[in-house]
Protein backbone atom coordinates (compact mmCIF):
# COMPACT_ATOMS: atom_id res chain seq x y z
CA UNK A 1 0.00 0.00 0.00
CA UNK A 2 1.34 3.55 -0.63
CA UNK A 3 2.66 5.95 2.26
CA UNK A 4 1.22 9.24 1.82
CA UNK A 5 2.39 12.53 3.29
CA UNK A 6 0.05 14.17 5.07
CA UNK A 7 -0.84 18.07 6.14
CA UNK A 8 -1.29 19.30 9.67
CA UNK A 9 -4.50 18.30 11.22
CA UNK A 10 -6.90 21.40 10.29
CA UNK A 11 -9.63 22.49 13.02
CA UNK A 12 -13.77 23.22 12.14
CA UNK A 13 -12.22 26.43 11.26
CA UNK A 14 -9.90 25.52 8.39
CA UNK A 15 -7.35 26.81 10.72
CA UNK A 16 -4.17 24.52 10.97
CA UNK A 17 -3.88 22.65 14.68
CA UNK A 18 -0.41 22.18 15.81
CA UNK A 19 1.68 18.98 15.43
CA UNK A 20 4.40 17.57 13.19
CA UNK A 21 3.86 15.85 9.98
CA UNK A 22 2.85 12.94 10.08
CA UNK A 23 2.87 9.68 7.02
CA UNK A 24 0.05 7.28 7.08
CA UNK A 25 -1.56 4.65 4.60
CA UNK A 26 -4.26 6.40 2.46
CA UNK A 27 -7.00 4.13 0.83
CA UNK A 28 -8.88 0.66 1.77
CA UNK A 29 -7.21 -0.73 -1.73
CA UNK A 30 -3.41 -1.48 -2.23
CA UNK A 31 -2.32 0.87 -4.84
CA UNK A 32 0.77 0.35 -6.96
CA UNK A 33 1.82 4.05 -7.30
CA UNK A 34 5.27 4.24 -8.72
CA UNK A 35 5.64 8.01 -8.32
CA UNK A 36 5.40 8.23 -4.96
CA UNK A 37 8.36 8.64 -2.52
CA UNK A 38 7.83 8.59 1.47
CA UNK A 39 8.39 11.99 1.58
CA UNK A 40 8.42 14.41 5.00
CA UNK A 41 7.95 17.71 4.58
CA UNK A 42 10.89 19.84 6.28
CA UNK A 43 11.31 23.42 6.35
CA UNK A 44 15.15 22.71 6.23
CA UNK A 45 14.85 21.44 3.31
CA UNK A 46 14.09 24.56 1.47
CA UNK A 47 17.14 26.20 0.49
CA UNK A 48 18.30 28.45 -2.24
CA UNK A 49 19.15 27.43 -5.41
CA UNK A 50 22.45 28.86 -5.16
CA UNK A 51 23.04 26.73 -2.03
CA UNK A 52 21.81 23.86 -3.78
CA UNK A 53 24.25 24.43 -6.37
CA UNK A 54 26.95 25.18 -4.67
CA UNK A 55 27.01 22.06 -3.08
CA UNK A 56 26.33 19.99 -5.99
CA UNK A 57 29.20 18.14 -8.03
CA UNK A 58 29.60 19.38 -11.94
CA UNK A 59 29.85 15.65 -13.07
CA UNK A 60 26.67 14.19 -11.89
CA UNK A 61 24.85 17.86 -12.83
CA UNK A 62 25.90 17.04 -16.42
CA UNK A 63 25.48 13.27 -16.62
CA UNK A 64 21.57 14.45 -15.20
CA UNK A 65 21.22 17.14 -17.77
CA UNK A 66 22.62 14.80 -20.71
CA UNK A 67 19.84 11.90 -19.12
CA UNK A 68 16.84 13.98 -18.59
CA UNK A 69 17.30 17.55 -20.58
CA UNK A 70 19.48 17.75 -23.40
CA UNK A 71 17.37 14.94 -25.13
CA UNK A 72 19.94 12.52 -26.09
CA UNK A 73 19.15 10.32 -22.66
CA UNK A 74 22.84 8.42 -22.91
CA UNK A 75 25.03 8.78 -20.13
CA UNK A 76 28.82 10.96 -19.48
CA UNK A 77 30.21 7.70 -20.05
CA UNK A 78 29.10 7.26 -23.99
CA UNK A 79 30.45 10.30 -25.29
CA UNK A 80 34.09 10.80 -26.46
CA UNK A 81 36.59 12.83 -24.49
CA UNK A 82 36.57 15.54 -26.68
CA UNK A 83 32.77 16.29 -26.18
CA UNK A 84 32.58 15.16 -22.53
CA UNK A 85 35.59 17.61 -22.30
CA UNK A 86 33.58 20.71 -23.78
CA UNK A 87 30.23 20.26 -22.39
CA UNK A 88 32.11 19.74 -19.00
CA UNK A 89 33.85 23.15 -19.18
CA UNK A 90 30.27 24.57 -20.38
CA UNK A 91 28.83 23.29 -17.06
CA UNK A 92 31.71 24.33 -14.81
CA UNK A 93 32.05 27.74 -16.19
CA UNK A 94 28.24 28.29 -15.36
CA UNK A 95 28.41 26.93 -12.11
CA UNK A 96 31.43 29.60 -11.50
CA UNK A 97 29.90 32.38 -13.01
CA UNK A 98 27.18 32.01 -10.92
CA UNK A 99 29.09 31.40 -7.82
CA UNK A 100 30.94 35.00 -8.43
CA UNK A 101 27.29 36.60 -8.83
CA UNK A 102 26.49 38.53 -5.80
CA UNK A 103 24.76 36.89 -3.24
CA UNK A 104 21.18 37.19 -2.15
CA UNK A 105 18.81 35.67 0.67
CA UNK A 106 16.44 33.19 -0.35
CA UNK A 107 12.94 34.90 -0.79
CA UNK A 108 11.87 35.46 2.65
CA UNK A 109 8.35 35.07 2.30
CA UNK A 110 8.56 32.52 0.03
CA UNK A 111 5.98 33.30 -2.00
CA UNK A 112 6.89 31.11 -4.94
CA UNK A 113 9.20 27.41 -4.15
CA UNK A 114 10.92 25.39 -6.71
CA UNK A 115 9.76 21.89 -5.77
CA UNK A 116 9.94 18.27 -7.20
CA UNK A 117 7.39 16.77 -9.98
CA UNK A 118 7.25 13.19 -11.85
CA UNK A 119 6.07 12.16 -15.03
CA UNK A 120 5.77 9.34 -17.64
CA UNK A 121 6.47 9.94 -21.09
CA UNK A 122 6.50 7.83 -23.35
CA UNK A 123 9.43 6.64 -24.90
CA UNK A 124 10.72 7.37 -28.44
CA UNK A 125 9.49 4.36 -29.87
CA UNK A 126 5.96 4.54 -28.53
CA UNK A 127 6.79 1.07 -26.62
CA UNK A 128 6.90 2.05 -23.46
CA UNK A 129 7.04 4.52 -20.56
CA UNK A 130 9.74 6.42 -18.91
CA UNK A 131 9.23 7.75 -15.32
CA UNK A 132 11.13 11.00 -15.13
CA UNK A 133 11.84 13.43 -12.40
CA UNK A 134 11.64 17.15 -12.95
CA UNK A 135 10.85 20.94 -11.11
CA UNK A 136 7.82 22.83 -10.97
CA UNK A 137 7.40 26.08 -9.43
CA UNK A 138 4.38 25.75 -6.55
CA UNK A 139 2.73 28.93 -5.64
CA UNK A 140 1.84 29.94 -2.28
CA UNK A 141 -1.60 31.97 -4.29
CA UNK A 142 -2.94 28.38 -5.24
CA UNK A 143 -3.16 26.20 -2.37
CA UNK A 144 -6.27 27.54 -1.57
CA UNK A 145 -7.56 26.50 -4.70
CA UNK A 146 -5.40 23.31 -4.62
CA UNK A 147 -6.75 22.33 -1.12
CA UNK A 148 -10.22 23.03 -2.55
CA UNK A 149 -9.91 20.25 -5.42
CA UNK A 150 -8.31 17.96 -2.99
CA UNK A 151 -11.40 17.83 -0.46
CA UNK A 152 -13.84 18.07 -3.94
CA UNK A 153 -13.15 14.17 -4.08
CA UNK A 154 -10.90 14.19 -6.87
CA UNK A 155 -8.15 12.00 -6.09
CA UNK A 156 -6.13 8.80 -7.00
CA UNK A 157 -7.93 6.30 -10.04
CA UNK A 158 -7.33 3.08 -10.38
CA UNK A 159 -9.68 2.60 -13.41
CA UNK A 160 -10.33 4.57 -16.26
CA UNK A 161 -14.04 5.04 -15.21
CA UNK A 162 -12.24 6.14 -11.59
CA UNK A 163 -9.83 8.83 -13.72
CA UNK A 164 -13.26 9.71 -15.55
CA UNK A 165 -15.37 10.83 -12.16
CA UNK A 166 -11.82 12.37 -10.81
CA UNK A 167 -11.91 14.40 -13.91
CA UNK A 168 -15.67 15.42 -13.50
CA UNK A 169 -15.25 16.19 -10.80
CA UNK A 170 -12.38 18.84 -11.48
CA UNK A 171 -13.70 20.54 -14.24
CA UNK A 172 -16.83 21.18 -12.33
CA UNK A 173 -14.78 22.63 -9.42
CA UNK A 174 -11.95 23.90 -11.23
CA UNK A 175 -11.03 27.55 -11.18
CA UNK A 176 -8.52 29.27 -13.02
CA UNK A 177 -6.00 29.37 -10.03
CA UNK A 178 -5.47 25.63 -10.45
CA UNK A 179 -2.92 24.45 -12.82
CA UNK A 180 -3.08 20.98 -14.85
CA UNK A 181 -0.01 18.51 -14.25
CA UNK A 182 1.53 19.51 -17.69
CA UNK A 183 1.19 23.32 -16.99
CA UNK A 184 3.00 22.23 -13.49
CA UNK A 185 5.77 20.75 -15.79
CA UNK A 186 6.27 23.66 -17.86
CA UNK A 187 6.44 26.23 -15.19
CA UNK A 188 10.26 25.65 -14.28
CA UNK A 189 10.85 27.59 -17.91
CA UNK A 190 9.92 30.60 -15.95
CA UNK A 191 13.48 30.94 -14.64
CA UNK A 192 14.48 31.39 -18.24
CA UNK A 193 13.00 34.86 -18.20
CA UNK A 194 14.58 35.96 -14.73
CA UNK A 195 17.98 37.25 -14.28
CA UNK A 196 20.33 34.80 -12.72
CA UNK A 197 20.53 37.15 -9.65
CA UNK A 198 17.00 36.25 -9.21
CA UNK A 199 16.92 32.49 -9.70
CA UNK A 200 19.56 31.82 -7.90
CA UNK A 201 17.75 33.49 -4.90
CA UNK A 202 14.77 30.99 -5.78
CA UNK A 203 13.79 28.83 -2.80
CA UNK A 204 13.98 25.26 -3.79
CA UNK A 205 12.34 22.44 -1.79
CA UNK A 206 14.50 19.19 -1.76
CA UNK A 207 13.33 16.63 0.57
CA UNK A 208 15.76 14.24 2.29
CA UNK A 209 13.64 10.99 0.95
CA UNK A 210 15.05 11.67 -2.66
CA UNK A 211 17.58 9.95 -4.06
CA UNK A 212 20.50 11.36 -5.11
CA UNK A 213 19.40 10.66 -8.81
CA UNK A 214 16.06 12.49 -7.94
CA UNK A 215 17.86 15.08 -6.67
CA UNK A 216 20.38 16.28 -9.40
CA UNK A 217 17.22 15.03 -12.49
CA UNK A 218 15.64 18.22 -10.08
CA UNK A 219 18.91 20.55 -10.79
CA UNK A 220 19.25 19.72 -13.84
CA UNK A 221 16.02 21.26 -14.95
CA UNK A 222 16.53 24.05 -13.23
CA UNK A 223 20.26 24.74 -14.72
CA UNK A 224 18.79 23.85 -18.17
CA UNK A 225 16.40 26.70 -17.29
CA UNK A 226 18.45 29.04 -16.24
CA UNK A 227 21.23 28.60 -18.65
CA UNK A 228 19.19 27.71 -21.95
CA UNK A 229 19.91 31.36 -23.59
CA UNK A 230 23.51 31.36 -22.22
CA UNK A 231 26.21 30.40 -20.20
CA UNK A 232 26.92 33.81 -18.97
CA UNK A 233 24.69 36.64 -18.56
CA UNK A 234 26.68 38.43 -21.67
CA UNK A 235 25.33 35.50 -23.52
CA UNK A 236 21.97 35.78 -22.24
CA UNK A 237 21.78 39.51 -23.00
CA UNK A 238 22.57 38.97 -26.81
CA UNK A 239 20.32 36.02 -26.98
CA UNK A 240 17.43 37.43 -25.14
CA UNK A 241 15.58 35.34 -22.83
CA UNK A 242 12.48 34.25 -24.14
CA UNK A 243 9.87 32.33 -22.22
CA UNK A 244 9.67 28.95 -23.28
CA UNK A 245 7.23 26.47 -23.40
CA UNK A 246 4.31 28.07 -21.15
CA UNK A 247 3.55 27.24 -17.53
CA UNK A 248 0.48 27.21 -14.85
CA UNK A 249 1.29 31.29 -14.20
CA UNK A 250 0.86 32.60 -17.66
CA UNK A 251 -1.04 29.68 -19.47
CA UNK A 252 -4.07 29.58 -17.67
CA UNK A 253 -5.83 27.72 -20.51
CA UNK A 254 -3.55 24.64 -19.37
CA UNK A 255 -6.21 23.49 -16.61
CA UNK A 256 -8.67 22.15 -19.71
CA UNK A 257 -5.67 19.23 -20.72
CA UNK A 258 -6.97 16.34 -22.06
CA UNK A 259 -5.29 13.16 -20.71
CA UNK A 260 -2.78 10.92 -22.45
CA UNK A 261 -4.69 8.35 -25.23
CA UNK A 262 -2.85 5.69 -23.59
CA UNK A 263 -4.96 4.73 -20.58
CA UNK A 264 -2.36 3.18 -18.41
CA UNK A 265 0.09 6.61 -18.89
CA UNK A 266 -3.51 8.45 -18.18
CA UNK A 267 -3.77 7.05 -14.90
CA UNK A 268 0.12 7.47 -14.14
CA UNK A 269 0.19 11.11 -15.22
CA UNK A 270 -2.68 11.74 -13.13
CA UNK A 271 -1.30 10.17 -9.90
CA UNK A 272 1.84 12.38 -10.54
CA UNK A 273 0.01 15.44 -10.72
CA UNK A 274 -2.62 14.55 -7.24
CA UNK A 275 0.96 13.86 -6.02
CA UNK A 276 1.75 17.56 -7.50
CA UNK A 277 -1.45 18.74 -5.38
CA UNK A 278 -0.42 17.30 -2.33
CA UNK A 279 3.13 18.73 -2.34
CA UNK A 280 1.88 21.91 -3.06
CA UNK A 281 -0.79 21.83 0.20
CA UNK A 282 1.76 20.45 2.22
CA UNK A 283 4.75 22.42 1.47
CA UNK A 284 2.99 25.78 2.14
CA UNK A 285 1.12 24.77 5.18
CA UNK A 286 4.67 23.98 6.62
CA UNK A 287 6.25 27.38 5.45
CA UNK A 288 2.75 28.85 6.85
CA UNK A 289 3.33 27.77 10.25
CA UNK A 290 6.68 29.28 10.11
CA UNK A 291 5.43 32.36 9.20
CA UNK A 292 3.27 32.58 11.71
CA UNK A 293 4.75 31.53 14.82
CA UNK A 294 7.82 33.99 13.44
Amino acid sequence: MAARPIALTVDPGGSYLPGPFLVEIRGERPLLHLTFRDLMVDREDVVSVREAFEESSPDELLSAVLRHEAGWRITADALESRTYAMLMRKVTDGLDVMMRIESKPANGDRERVIGPCWSFVEERDGQGLLYGMGAALYDRDDVGAVRDILRSGVGRALTWKDLQEARRLFHRRVGPEVAGHNALRRSIARLSTMTWEEALAMPLWSPKGLSDQERYAMLAKVFWAMTYSGFTPEERDRAGSGYRGGGCRDGRSSVEEAPPNDPVRALLQHACWIDALEMQDALFAVLSSKRASS
